[in-house]
């Protein structure tokens, strides 16, 4: 092996580690900008807001019948059209609506469950995701504030969340 043969392979190399860096870097760009789709979404959310800071908006109602809280005081119903079905959670006695839960990213996705918690405080609504491996987004809503509380990952799809309660002081 001569010596033109040794800078050919040391150039080619040179320039496939460039291009696996690029490849790394693009999936890392890919990973951000959908960081921020996902932030500018919590953004727009909150544009149109009541006093608590909370978007309050009525959306299409689905052909689903809801469920009340345990104390009776509140009923949380799926709501919107397609890929876009979420849970609207009303005050009975007012008909005002408290909450409406959203799924971990902007892009459209449909709940897949939803409970009170046994005192009636707060509201969890699952969402199922596939392209990080199959696993399910847990939002915990405040329902005096309407916030959302915390989150949480579960591997695999499942509509059993009602237990998520079971790990929260209350």
């Amino acid at each position: 092996m001569d010596w033109k043969q040794i800078i050919g392979g040391i150039i080619i190399g040179a320039i496939i580690g460039i291009a696996g860096g690029f490849f790394v870097l693009g999936q890392r760009t890919a990973k951000l900008e959908t960081q921020i789709e996902h932030l500018k979404s919590q953004i727009d959310r909150q544009k149109e807001t009541s006093g608590s800071g909370v978007e309050m908006v009525t959306l299409p109602q689905t052909q689903s019948t809801g469920f009340r809280s345990p104390d009776k005081r509140y009923e949380a119903v799926k709501v919107g059209v397609g890929a876009e079905i979420h849970y609207q959670v009303k005050e009975i006695e007012t008909d005002r609506i408290v909450l409406t839960t959203h799924a971990e990213y902007s892009t459209p996705n449909d709940v897949k469950a939803g409970t009170f918690s046994p005192d009636s405080k707060k509201f969890a609504a699952a969402y199922h995701y596939g392209h990080a491996g199959s696993y399910t987004w847990i939002g915990i809503w405040d329902i005096k504030t309407g916030s959302l509380q915390r989150t949480e990952r579960k591997p695999g799809w499942t509509t059993d969340i009602y237990s998520i309660f079971n790990k929260e002081s209350m």
